[in-house]
């Protein structure tokens, strides 16, 4: 897996995005054009570690876990992760680029997003950081900002936090409260991020039977993952059905594997 960093304040070109802005214009749903609530979507995060650990793997997990709390707010309309990062990916931001906010705004303008979130993840030793900035597409200014911070272990209710957080900033109602007592009792340990995170970067990289298997056991070892099987389904949803084999057959996971992972013997190398 990649270490990717998406949000710096680095330029680049945008010689590509008039004509990707068609494409992708021409590829969205007619209902959507008339559907007046905020769109918002989120930028893979940057991840930094002071533990010698590459953090790989999380950076898109982390951006689906995010984005899947958001989405449950439905006062807004989330971007489809792979709709954004198929952008990246055509202007050459998705494996190794650097994304100011001026770009992540145009971006913004092409997925029809009304704000753009940037993310970052820093690890000092099990104590974690979460810190969002919110991106106004229309001004290209990075308007507001969001926070969450406290122990690795805790993840999952950090990045609920921040989602409930960047709500907040950007003027949207709380959560419905049975939404909200859903989302609460998911009990999500950090182990079961990682391994959600390597299969959410296997869904990236097109290696959609590794990404199905390796949720199929996320979703064997913590039943109450709802997240998890969600993305399965839509995974199965979108390329049909997979002859995926036992979850034991698994392929072997990356020897580079973020801090804190225990990978499962069904996923381990021999």
């Amino acid at each position: 897996m990649r270490v990717r960093s998406f949000f710096t304040r680095q330029m680049v070109p945008f010689w590509a995005l008039p004509a990707l802005a068609m494409l992708v214009a021409a590829d969205r749903a007619a209902g959507q054009d008339s559907d007046t609530r905020p769109g918002i979507a989120v930028l893979p995060f940057d991840v930094a570690q002071l533990t010698g650990e590459s953090g790989a793997g999380l950076n898109f997990g982390l951006q689906q876990i995010l984005a899947t709390e958001l989405g449950a707010n439905p006062a807004l309309r989330m971007i489809d992760r792979r709709a954004l990062n198929d952008v990246m990916r055509e202007i050459d931001l998705h494996g190794s680029g650097r994304v100011d906010s001026e770009t992540a705004a145009r971006i913004g303008r092409i997925v029809g997003a009304r704000y753009m979130i940037g993310n970052s993840y820093f690890d000092n030793a099990g104590h974690v950081r979460l810190d969002a900035r919110i991106i106004d597409v229309e001004t290209t200014e990075v308007i507001n900002a969001a926070r969450a911070s406290g122990s690795r272990n805790d993840l999952y209710d950090l990045l609920r936090d921040l989602a409930r957080e960047v709500m907040h900033r950007v003027d949207l109602p709380p959560l419905p409260d049975a939404i909200e007592e859903e989302r609460r009792s998911q009990i999500v340990p950090m182990e079961a991020i990682d391994l959600f995170s390597f299969a959410v970067d296997y869904d990236e990289d097109g290696n959609v039977q590794e990404a199905v298997k390796t949720l199929n056991l996320v979703i064997e070892r913590w039943p109450g993952y709802s997240d998890a099987v969600g993305l399965r389904d839509k995974i199965m949803r979108r390329v049909g059905d997979l002859n995926v084999g036992p979850v034991a057959n698994a392929a072997p996971v990356r020897q580079e594997r973020p801090q804190g992972c225990v990978v499962p013997r069904a996923l381990s190398h021999p």
